[in-house]
């Protein structure tokens, strides 16, 4: 049986509560439980470092009316020190796309000096299928020279 620690209930806990304030739309809440220096890597995006970035991001959400759901399944968490290392599947519903995307993240988080964890890096991904004409081209490689002696 897996016991887990104070730390890695804590760091779940902090999951959790990010999930609560991105559904909520509560951006307060949401900048509240990362770091100042966050980077955020999700796909299709920018790259988003700090939390004035991260709140532009979320400040045109509420603009555009955007509706986003969050749901998370964690496959694994592993504390190390004051570093956690969190990985497992995302869901994602957007109000303006029917069905749901569904994809795997990886976060960094740093416990604080009063205890608490925030989160320090957060990487997403899709699973949207690659599209097997781009990845599975036939591609003619030239050996130089070689390709001339070969050829004729």
């Amino acid at each position: 049986m897996n016991v887990l620690t104070c730390d890695e209930i804590a760091v779940r806990k902090l999951h959790d509560e990010v999930i609560a304030a991105v559904n909520a739309a509560d951006v307060e809440t949401l900048l509240s439980l990362h770091t100042e220096d966050i980077i955020v890597m999700e796909p299709g995006m920018p790259l988003i470092r700090g939390r004035k970035e991260m709140r532009k991001l979320f400040d045109k959400f509420i603009k555009q009316k955007l509706s986003l759901r969050l749901a998370f399944n964690i496959c694994e968490i592993i504390v190390f020190g004051e570093r956690a290392f969190v990985c497992g599947q995302v869901f994602k519903t957007t109000g303006n796309k029917p069905g749901y995307e569904a994809g795997k993240f990886v976060t960094l988080s740093q416990k604080q000096s009063n205890g608490c964890w925030l989160r320090t890096h957060v990487i997403a991904n899709n699973d949207l299928p690659v599209e097997e004409e781009s990845f599975c081209r036939p591609v003619k490689l030239s050996m130089g020279i070689k390709d001339i002696l070969w050829n004729q």
